[in-house]
């Protein structure tokens, strides 16, 4: 399938994610690519366990640029992101979390599209703590139902480690290393 191909695809730019998954202090870089897989390449240049993770449905579906949280607090990193089906399709999109290995630990389909054929998330989730929960939310811009977001069930000690499409809520390509609650409280 050729990226320019737009009675297909929809234009979404990849973008590269670095993130400590494993916990050895040694980050690995992650990025969607436009045959309906997401990879994480450690620094021996291989995939480890189940990379890449193939996102699953009829044709080929695509996936977000994904964001990394330790969600858990056991020093393992998980990657979420958002998937999008062919644009011929009419399918939804859905909301992926893997665990550091690539295995699938929740799969939330998207809302139904409002006034279109077909739904998805193209651009990355945002990591962020809402007012009025003290577990992590994966906020995220669908094609056609408005903007979402999905509480991370317990996962009130979580940390981000790429929050967002561009590393941190600044969007500056650095990464906080602090966990800030809604209300403006670290732990």
């Amino acid at each position: 399938m050729s990226q320019g191909n737009y009675s297909l695809i929809e234009d979404a730019q990849p973008d590269a994610v670095a993130a400590d998954l494993d916990g050895d202090g040694q980050q690995e870089i992650l990025y969607s690519s436009y045959d309906g897989k997401v990879h994480a390449y450690w620094l021996d240049k291989t995939e480890h366990g189940n990379w890449p993770f193939a996102v699953p449905g009829v044709g080929i579906h695509f996936a977000s640029a994904p964001v990394v949280a330790d969600l858990y607090h056991d020093g393992k990193g998980e990657v979420i992101f958002a998937t999008w089906p062919q644009a011929t399709s009419t399918e939804t999109g859905k909301l992926y979390v893997l665990d550091a290995l690539g295995n699938v630990l929740q799969a939330v389909d998207l809302p139904a599209p409002k006034g279109d054929t077909w739904n998805g998330g193209l651009a990355s989730p945002t990591l962020a703590w809402l007012p009025g929960s003290h577990n992590l939310h994966a906020i995220l811009m669908t094609h056609a139902s408005g903007a979402v977001a999905y509480e991370l069930p317990q996962t009130p000690y979580a940390r981000t480690r790429w929050p967002s499409g561009r590393g941190g809520w600044l969007r500056n390509g650095r990464v906080a290393n602090e966990r800030i609650f809604a209300d403006g409280m670290g732990d």
